[in-house]
């Protein structure tokens, strides 16, 4: 996966993760008392609806992009080592550091990254 297509992959988990947020927010400002119970039985069944939508979003969207994301870092992290070890070099823990401090600092640079993080830091509920 070439940095580009990393960068494409965070940038879709994070719209993942501010559906949830958001979905989560509607929940919270669900009102589950009424006197009248056609109103109560509506906004139940609407909680549920919610709630399915919820885990729909985090079994076919956040987990498996996250575990696609941990399975790359992973295998690039043992590429890494290997190609090292091959060199009869050792991948210090300086050098692990350095590389995600590189990481981390380009990233942080990105403007449509700072965008969507902004946006998953602030909840409508602070507004």
């Amino acid at each position: 996966m070439t940095k580009q297509e990393v960068l494409e992959k965070l940038y879709q988990f994070i719209e993942y993760l501010l559906k949830e947020k958001e979905l989560r927010e509607k929940l919270l400002k669900l009102k589950l008392h009424s006197n009248d119970l056609d109103v109560l039985k509506s906004r139940i069944r609407e909680h549920d609806e919610l709630i399915e939508e919820i885990e729909k979003n985090r079994k076919e969207n956040i987990l498996p992009m996250a575990e696609e994301l941990a399975e790359f870092i992973g295998e690039r992290h043992k590429q890494i080592v290997e190609e090292k070890a091959a060199r009869g070099e050792e991948f210090t823990e300086e050098e692990y550091r350095n590389m995600m401090q590189k990481a981390v600092k380009e990233m942080s640079n990105d403007p449509k990254l700072k965008e969507l993080i902004k946006k998953f830091s602030v909840t409508s509920l602070e507004v």
